[in-house]
């Protein structure tokens, strides 16, 4: 049940996309997605495995004695908002909340 509500979000941001192609501006961002979808997918892939490795590493090294890096999925939301902090995206605060429901969910 869960994982169709998980896709039902991704649906609806599809029908978004095309709703997007009707003014006439609003064409060049979702074309821009269309064109670099595969390298944005490819980036985000890349990202999540390099993220879950660092966090096996520190959950298998650490876990037992900081307790911060003592459960797996705790510890790589806490990386990946981290990684959104340095990049400038972390004042937001609708964005943290977007994070923390993504990866309770």
């Amino acid at each position: 049940f869960r994982l169709v509500l998980c896709f039902y979000p991704m649906l609806l941001l599809l029908r978004l996309f095309k709703s997007f192609a009707a003014p006439p501006r609003l064409p060049v961002v979702t074309d821009t997605v269309k064109f670099a979808y595969q390298d944005l997918l490819r980036f985000g892939l890349v990202s999540v495995a390099v993220i879950a490795c660092l966090c096996l590493n520190a959950v298998l090294l650490f876990g037992r004695d900081v307790e911060a890096f003592g459960k797996f999925a705790s510890l790589f939301a806490q990386l990946f908002s981290d990684a959104f902090r340095r990049l400038g995206l972390g004042s937001h605060g609708y964005l943290m909340l977007l994070m923390k429901l993504w990866f309770t969910v």
